[in-house]
């Protein structure tokens, strides 16, 4: 079993998730940069952590999976290429031993955003606050769905402890 991330580490993982969701949010796309920082910032996490050789190969494993998928995703039209990379980034902190669960909580993040955006938008809740003159694009009738956001709410749900 792999040790749970230390909380000393979590800020590490938590500011770059936090910063693709806003992104995702504000203009549906995720910068390269943003899982490029989550992989670059995975090392200083794992020292941090005190975690083994064990520990590594589970993550490295588990973050190449997560890329598999993300890519099958991305590939199915499930979800763009910004949120594959997010997700394959995620997946290395959460680890093998764990993806399926990261999978879970991503997935009922995503379920949760979707209906209250439709709901929203259902509500005709974009175009009320347009004509108050603040734009939403995320609350416009055909506006895709920011799933970035779920990636960083279910990561953070399940690495919080």
């Amino acid at each position: 079993m792999v040790p749970p991330l230390s909380p000393w580490a979590l800020p590490l993982l938590a500011g770059p998730l936090l910063v693709g969701a806003a992104w995702d949010l504000a203009r549906f796309r995720i910068p390269n940069l943003v899982p490029a920082v989550l992989v670059a910032l995975f090392p200083a996490a794992a020292w941090l952590t005190g975690w083994s050789g064990f520990a590594w190969g589970d993550h490295l494993l588990g973050g190449a999976l997560g890329l598999a998928l993300g890519l099958l995703a991305f590939g199915l039209r499930a979800m763009g290429g910004g949120d594959a990379k997010l997700f394959a980034a995620a997946a290395l902190w959460v680890g093998l031993e764990r993806l399926v669960v990261l999978m879970i909580t991503t997935s009922l993040a995503g379920g949760v955003l979707t209906i209250a955006l439709l709901a929203l938008r259902q509500r005709g809740f974009g175009a009320y606050l347009a004509a108050k003159g603040a734009a939403f694009p995320v609350l416009e009738r055909k506006a895709p769905i920011p799933y970035g956001v779920a990636i960083a709410v279910g990561c953070l749900w399940l690495m919080k402890g």
